[in-house]
């Protein structure tokens, strides 16, 4: 899977032996999102240096290079992500501001393999952690052959698996947590108060009377910045736990 980047970078496949991958189930500490919950994520470069450039989609400006790494404002939809766990323990990677996925399926272009965006047909990639806070995104193509999500140049050939130092080359990913958006419920009142976790701050729309507890029970400052960990919020519709990362 590629794409035209900044600087002539490109999101391609750097191509993995079969025989040396199995899939494995998600278990990173990223958060899957659910019905109830999603978290939102921008995915970065783990290359040294690559920090700022930042998956994009661009399916509205490119049929071939939809997804490109781009040093976006951190604000900025196109670039932001949420992950949810398919029945056979795969990741579905999906855009905020589109609803497109990353497709397991890529199209080649000269030494590369382009990145694809799809409506909802992808069966997911596969999430191995490398070291460093980096995760490696993996599939096996309808050739049988595994992939790996890498940055390439475009005067270069397709880059070959595994390298050095997994965590911070061109295969390596990593997460940035941008937010997490509490799912509205409808209820007998109406629409249910919309609990967002931004910058370890808990913020609630749709609802003046809400109320901030630690997982001891105690009050919290509704401005305050939280330290990791659990929280309930209060309001009332009810209680719902929120997590700050």
């Amino acid at each position: 899977m590629k794409c035209k980047v900044f600087k002539q970078a490109l999101l391609g496949l750097a191509v993995m032996m079969p025989a040396t991958v199995c899939a494995q189930p998600f278990t990173t500490e990223l958060q899957a999102s659910t019905d109830e919950v999603e978290y939102w994520y921008r995915i970065c470069s783990a290359v040294p240096g690559m920090e700022q450039y930042v998956m994009t989609d661009c399916s509205d400006q490119n049929d071939v290079c939809q997804v490109q790494l781009l040093p976006t404002v951190a604000s900025n939809e196109k670039s932001q992500w949420k992950l949810t766990v398919s029945p056979d323990d795969m990741v579905l990677i999906t855009n905020r501001a589109t609803g497109l996925q990353l497709h397991n399926a890529s199209k080649e272009v000269g030494e590369h393999n382009a990145t694809q965006l799809t409506a909802g047909d992808s069966q997911g990639f596969d999430l191995l952690p490398l070291g460093g806070d980096a995760v490696l995104l993996m599939d096996t193509e309808i050739d049988g052959v595994t992939r790996c999500l890498a940055i390439a140049e475009r005067s270069t050939e397709a880059s070959k698996f595994p390298e050095s130092d997994g965590s911070t080359s061109i295969v390596g990913w990593k997460f940035t947590f941008v937010e997490s958006v509490q799912s509205a419920v409808k209820t007998a009142k109406g629409t249910a108060p919309t609990i967002r976790v931004c910058n370890r701050r808990v913020t609630v729309s749709g609802c003046k009377n809400w109320q901030l507890f630690n997982a001891q029970g105690e009050e919290m400052p509704r401005t305050t910045k939280l330290a990791p960990g659990a929280y309930m919020v209060k309001t009332p519709e009810g209680v719902t736990k929120v997590m700050v990362k």
